[in-house]
């Protein structure tokens, strides 16, 4: 009995041992903790994007759209003055009534079009803003008498003292400064200027009278129809008033240069000026028609007002130059300033 249970056991043993050593040859070792690749992520908000619709580090919003100014090419300018002549050499194209007009600007990729910029969202429902420019006016409902004195008008006075043009040979307010007033009726636009101007030098006529002491009216008679547009337009007008050729009290005259297919002698428009303490003071009743504007209450009008200087006796020049906006650029109506009717 004994030798039979010792052979059971020894039996047993072998069985283990064998079993043991098939078991060792079939299991893969672990690997080291160097050899452990971490998994990749899968599914994950941005993995799950082709890699050139990742977003960026900080999606654009409403706040943070880039500005519309890299959408819209400048247009080209020169240091020279900026108002056209009659000769050759003008650079400014008669308008062609035929032209197509300019698209708006496609919307850039990138944009958060859940909340468009106002920029790309213009439609009839959806104006643009009232207003161009924070350097903007009044024109009061009022009929003054065309004397040059403006000493009857209401309404307060608007600064027009920035320096646009021949910074370098502008000596201080007394050598150029001006502010005005507009008012207006059914029938005209009225404006009065006072113009401090220690020389008084106006020896040209016509087309000619920028390169003289004169003032100047830039217009935009369809503010919303092209609010961001950067170019001149049929709409876009330049006007200039001569306070007198020679002196103050001198023939006056107005002349059209914009647009260039209107361009002339402007004679229906009344001037009347006055001499004062340093300088002078103008008023003019200029007809809606030069801009084809019928007057609405409440509108609102593209606008700057300037004033041209030459202090060199015998020569036509235009040395420097003032306005009621520090922005002007005549190419560019979206750098005028805004004039809204009362």
């Amino acid at each position: 009995m004994r030798e039979n249970t010792g052979r059971i056991l020894g039996m047993t043993v072998l069985a283990f041992t064998l079993l043991s050593c098939n078991l060792s040859s079939t299991i893969t070792p672990l690997p080291t903790a160097t050899e452990i690749i971490p998994p990749t992520p899968e599914n994950t908000a941005t993995d799950a994007l082709p890699p050139t619709f990742r977003p960026p580090a900080a999606a654009f919003t409403a706040t943070n759209i880039p500005p519309t100014e890299t959408a819209i090419p400048s247009p080209t300018e020169t240091a020279t003055p900026e108002l056209p002549s009659a000769t050759p050499t003008n650079t400014l194209a008669p308008y062609d009534p035929n032209s197509t007009p300019t698209p708006p600007p496609t919307i850039p990729s990138g944009y958060n079009t859940a909340t468009p910029h106002p920029y790309y969202s213009i439609t009839p429902t959806n104006p643009p803003p009232s207003s161009r420019s924070s350097a903007s006016s009044t024109a009061i409902q009022f009929t003054p008498s065309i004397d040059g004195d403006w000493g009857d008008w209401p309404n307060a006075e608007t600064s027009a003292g920035f320096v646009v043009f021949g910074a370098t040979n502008w000596v201080n307010s007394n050598d150029l400064d001006s502010s005005y007033k507009t008012a207006y009726d059914a029938n005209n636009l009225y404006i009065a200027v006072k113009v401090i101007d220690d020389v008084y030098v106006q020896n040209t006529t016509g087309n000619k009278i920028y390169l003289g002491d004169s003032i100047e009216i830039l217009m935009d008679a369809n503010l919303k129809g092209d609010y961001y547009s950067r170019g001149l337009s049929s709409d876009d007008y330049q006007l200039g008033i001569s306070p007198g050729k020679s002196s103050i009290g001198g023939a006056k005259d107005a002349y059209l240069w914009y647009p260039a297919n209107l361009r002339g002698a402007r004679p229906k428009i009344a001037i009347a000026t006055r001499e004062i303490s340093g300088g002078y003071e103008l008023e003019a009743a200029i007809p809606w028609s030069v801009f084809s504007i019928t007057p609405v209450s409440g509108q609102h009008l593209g606008f700057a007002l300037s004033v041209s200087d030459n202090d060199s006796p015998g020569k036509e020049i235009q040395e420097s130059m003032v306005s009621s906006v520090s922005t002007r650029r005549f190419l560019n109506p979206t750098t005028w300033g805004d004039l809204t009717l009362q």
